[in-house]
């Protein structure tokens, strides 16, 4: 959707106070919290007053430039009649698992909003607990709402500036850059320095797999020596033990006329003649 099909599928819902929740930092991130946004508008004061261009503009936040989210954000906190903000550390996201934290998060924000909005949107396929407020789930509802597209810009721009100030706490990561998400360079950290507190690593939580992690090095097996390398002794009973073994596999000497499989190994590698 363009940017004024998002506003016009909120205008079109026919109510007034419309309420969004998005959040960001839960798929495909490895490390910090999930942050989710609740965002109320009261459409027809925007209509009318200082923030009627602000919707025209909202889009979804990873559509946009970080210096046009800025911008936006500011807008969304200055004309909306309320604005909340939850997160879910990794420390929780460890212990109770991705999924149920992402489902806590957006029940918080949006039950933090309070009891105005005549329509609630969440961005997402399921619908929150029994106990959330009455709500309206929307997949990729933050390229479709622009309520939704609001919140998803408040949550993107703090939870940014936050993962900027954990770069600064743990050097060499690159937290301020990838924002916790799965790159390369997050890849070769972790690899190098090990998880900081900041990583979920609890195997319900944990979006990356062992392997993408400084695992300790497995200690190889000491390779066993091959049968053929054994001493001529040693040889001789492994080819006993083992009547399988044709005697091309270990010799190009051929067996005497009438000689058996044991005289002529015997014969070959321990020396041994068999006199009538």
């Amino acid at each position: 959707m363009s940017d004024s099909a998002l506003l016009a599928h909120d205008r079109a819902r026919g109510v007034r106070l419309i309420a969004g929740v998005d959040e960001v930092g839960a798929g495909g991130c490895w490390a910090g919290p999930i942050m989710a946004a609740g965002v109320l508008f009261d459409l027809e004061r925007l209509a009318s007053g200082a923030g009627r261009d602000l919707l025209e503009e909202v889009n979804d936040s990873k559509r946009l430039a970080p210096a046009k989210r800025e911008r936006l954000a500011k807008a969304v906190l200055a004309h909306a009649e309320a604005v909340s903000l939850v997160s879910i550390p990794a420390s929780q996201i460890n212990r109770i698992g991705l999924h149920p934290a992402n489902l806590a998060c957006l029940e918080r924000a949006l039950r933090a909003l309070g009891e105005r909005a005549d329509l609630r949107l969440v961005d997402g396929r399921l619908a929150l607990g029994a106990g959330a407020p009455v709500h309206e789930p929307i997949v990729r509802g933050d390229a479709t709402s622009a309520t939704i597209a609001a919140a998803s810009i408040v949550a993107k721009v703090v939870r940014d500036r936050l993962m900027g100030r954990l770069g600064e706490h743990y050097p060499g990561y690159g937290f301020e850059r990838h924002q916790g998400y799965r790159t390369k360079e997050h890849k070769v950290a972790v690899a190098k320095l090990g998880p900081t507190p900041q990583h979920r690593l609890s195997f319900n939580a944990r979006p990356f797999a062992e392997a993408d992690v400084a695992a300790p090095a497995r200690r190889r097996k000491p390779r066993r020596a091959s049968w053929r390398e054994l001493p001529a002794a040693k040889k001789a009973a492994h080819l006993l033990e083992t009547p399988t073994i044709s005697d091309r596999v270990w010799t190009d000497e051929p067996r005497l006329p009438r000689e058996t499989r044991t005289a002529f190994i015997r014969r070959v590698l321990l020396g041994e003649t068999t006199t009538t």
